[in-house]
């Protein structure tokens, strides 16, 4: 057997199911007719970038590391805006390239550029031609805490072996809830929780659900509690405005219990408006949050932090006047991003999911779309990429084909990666792509206003895009009003492909609508 149809069985036998990119005519083309004979799919993408994200988004739907290709020299040089983006998101994505194999010529510069020293900022781990013996740790790798993407160049011999590039594993975590946080949490009378991705990944739920004190959870971690609760406190991001829950809350609190509660997952790092008890599996990730008490913490610590904090009540009567609060600031009864966000949840089936795109809007759909469930709300989470949303929203939506997605995109964001819709209209998969368009990058356009700069350089051409994706097959409505909207979306028929909408909002409105909030 082959090094390339030994790692094929390798790949197959961790599960892969699918495999994104685009392949070139060397050792990609001969591992992909490997992976095809053992029943793995291939879906060819329009961009190695997309790719990348797509195979994030089929990694959330399936709780397994996504896995995408590419050929070497500029088809690397293209996936690597995806692997960048997946690392800053922390999703677990195996990505691999053609390279030049051992014993190939120095002299040979066809395509040739150092895909280890242009992908090794951003990626846990780099595998050159490694055995295919040692795939099963590279695919740990890429699951483990923190997730990540983790890199491994091919060619048609897989016999270096250099030695293992990966992070060591965590050994001091302590199984007992320390003595000082334990004390800390029992004196409490008004802890509130802020828990982070982590909790969507461990067995958390339950107790999270059961509690009666606030419960917040960062941008990432939406859907750890369910979020139509009566104790559920919405998003914390240490940025939020004066009519945010998180500003309202938690400065009544006399403790706050931070969970996996991690500074690349917040938009601002400073002190919390209580003191800190910051428990998680990583060290040092809740640094420049100034907890008074900072510990490892394996499953048994966790449940005793939580089932000590269970104990305690208070807090309905808060959390009900900021919810009061915050619908008044949304301005739901007008035009604007957050009815139409509303409008979309209540309309479309509980299973759907939804992924947001980064600008004003995505800082709306956080607070308005309920997380019932983990992960129904994602989107570039972390990294506020543009364009990553409607990539990853189809990956996902392959993975799970009945489950409606919708992609919520901005003027930036629609530019990048069109195409992708393509697939879906070809797969039949149930993609509703929403534009929420006003004619500007207007996040930038506060700043360019604010400091007396051009808004000329950031203001978008405005031309509809129904044209384009009718083209491709894909239904397309332009929406102005509630009422155009909620027509547009009990038409939609999940069983034959997706819908694009494009949503016109008022600039100076849309500009406005995030005032107070963030």
């Amino acid at each position: 057997m082959s090094d390339l149809a030994q790692l094929a069985h390798e790949l197959a036998s961790l599960g892969v199911q699918c495999v994104f990119g685009i392949p070139g005519e060397g050792p990609s083309l001969h591992l992909l007719t490997a992976l095809e004979k053992l029943g793995v799919a291939f879906q060819l993408v329009p961009h190695e970038a997309a790719g990348a994200l797509m195979a994030a988004g089929f990694a959330s739907a399936t709780g397994t590391p996504g896995v995408a290709i590419s050929i070497k020299g500029p088809g690397f040089g293209n996936m690597l805006a995806g692997i960048t983006s997946n690392w800053l998101d922390r999703q677990p994505v195996l990505t691999l390239s053609e390279s030049y194999g051992p014993g190939s010529s120095s002299a040979r510069m066809h395509k040739r550029i150092d895909h280890c020293r242009m992908v090794r900022p951003v990626v846990k781990a780099y595998w050159d031609n490694c055995s295919p013996e040692l795939l099963p740790k590279l695919w740990h790798l890429c699951g483990a805490e923190e997730p990540g993407p983790v890199h491994l160049d091919i060619s048609a011999r897989m016999d270096q072996t250099p030695s293992i590039d990966e992070t060591p594993e965590i050994s001091s975590r302590v199984e007992r809830l320390p003595q000082e946080a334990a004390r800390l949490l029992r004196a409490a009378r008004r802890p509130a929780v802020i828990v982070g991705s982590l909790a969507n990944r461990r067995q958390w739920r339950t107790k999270l659900n059961a509690m009666q004190v606030p419960v917040l959870t960062t941008v990432a971690g939406k859907g750890a509690i369910d979020e139509s609760l009566p104790h559920a406190g919405g998003v914390f991001t240490n940025s939020g405005g004066a009519f945010s829950p998180e500003k309202q809350i938690l400065p009544k609190a006399d403790l706050i219990l931070g969970l996996g509660l991690r500074v690349t997952e917040l938009i601002d790092i400073q002190k919390l408006p209580a003191p800190l008890v910051a428990l998680d599996e990583l060290s040092g990730k809740a640094r420049g949050l100034d907890p008074v008490m900072e510990a490892l913490a394996d499953a048994p610590a966790f449940d005793e932090a939580l089932d000590i904090v269970a104990e305690k009540a208070w807090g309905k009567r808060e959390l009900d006047e900021a919810r009061s609060v915050l619908s008044t600031e949304l301005r739901l009864d007008r035009w604007l991003p957050a009815a139409a966000f509303r409008m979309l949840q209540d309309l479309l089936p509980d299973e759907s999911t939804f992924f947001m795109d980064t600008g004003n809007f995505c800082v709306i759909g956080e607070h308005v779309l309920v997380g019932r469930r983990p992960l129904q709300v994602m989107g570039s989470t972390l990294a506020r990429s543009m364009g990553v949303a409607l990539p990853r929203g189809t990956g996902a939506a392959l993975a799970a084909p009945g489950r409606p997605v919708v992609v919520a995109v901005g003027d930036g964001g629609i530019c990048l990666y069109p195409e992708v819709l393509s697939i879906a209209v070809q797969k039949k998969l149930p993609v509703i792509l929403v534009l929420m368009k006003d004619g500007f990058y207007s996040s930038i356009r506060e700043v360019a206003i604010r400091e007396g700069l051009s808004e000329e350089i950031i203001r978008v051409p405005r031309p509809s895009w129904t044209g384009l994706f009718e083209s491709m097959g894909c239904p397309s409505h332009r929406v102005g009003s509630k009422a155009s909207l909620e027509t547009a979306v009990r038409s939609i028929d999940g069983r034959s492909g997706p819908m694009f909408l494009e949503l016109e909002f008022d600039a100076e409105e849309y500009m406005a609508m995030t005032g107070g909030i963030r």
